[in-house]
């Protein structure tokens, strides 16, 4: 369903072959690649998760290129399916993967924030507190079993407590927010942005969101 809902099974084969092949001119040959997606269909198959195998390639094609310095960050981690999927390429990188959440779902939010409308699934979304929990102890357990635990360390907590100096390091090479709401998508952007290093991505899979798009191009 996500990979229909994003660009098509057809797309999604395209996409997953040319990944393949980007190996005939990188550091990361073919054999390595083609491993890759393998294991990110199993956990896929196996996990409940909610980005989809396209985001997991796409994000996975932007790291294996780039030679930024520094963490890589996810927000937003519900039940470890994306997290395991990034451990395995901080462990390729020889990189540390530092995860924020709250672990007990959305916090309450403003009555208007709490309805966004998304563009690519063309529907409204009606968000209530505590919508998306995982526990740590369960996404823990998704990341022993299918990615890299070694390489993770778990903050937990609101973005606006743990997105802090104390928690955050100086530079990152890489970053990955799956919040939804848009006060969230707004903490973790101010927060992480002055961070990234020469040449590191940033990923949102919130832009489809309205609200949330709006509140990233506020000029604040």
């Amino acid at each position: 369903t996500y990979v229909e809902n994003n660009i098509g099974a057809n797309g999604y084969g395209a996409l997953k072959e040319q990944f393949i092949r980007n190996g005939r001119n990188s550091r990361w040959d073919e054999t390595v690649r083609r491993e890759l997606v393998d294991t990110f269909t199993h956990i896929h198959r196996h996990v409940e998760i909610h980005s989809s195998p396209a985001d997991a390639l796409s994000m996975a094609e932007a790291l294996l290129s780039s030679t930024a310095e520094g963490a890589m960050i996810e927000c937003g981690c519900f039940a470890g399916g994306t997290t395991a999927k990034l451990s395995i390429l901080a462990r390729l990188l020889g990189k540390s993967l530092v995860v924020f959440d709250s672990f007990e779902g959305l916090p309450t939010t403003s009555t208007d924030d709490a309805v966004d409308y998304h563009s690519r699934f063309t529907r409204t979304f009606r968000w209530e507190p505590g919508a998306c929990n995982a526990s740590l102890e369960r996404t823990r357990s998704v990341v022993e079993k299918y990615g890299d635990i070694s390489v993770c360390t778990f903050k937990k907590g609101w973005f606006s407590d743990t997105l802090t100096d104390e928690h955050l390091p100086a530079q990152i090479g890489f970053a990955y927010t799956d919040v939804v709401l848009p006060s969230s998508a707004r903490d973790c952007f101010r927060a992480l942005w002055p961070r990234l290093s020469d040449g590191a991505a940033y990923f949102s899979r919130d832009v489809a969101f309205t609200k949330v798009l709006q509140a990233l191009f506020d000029e604040r």
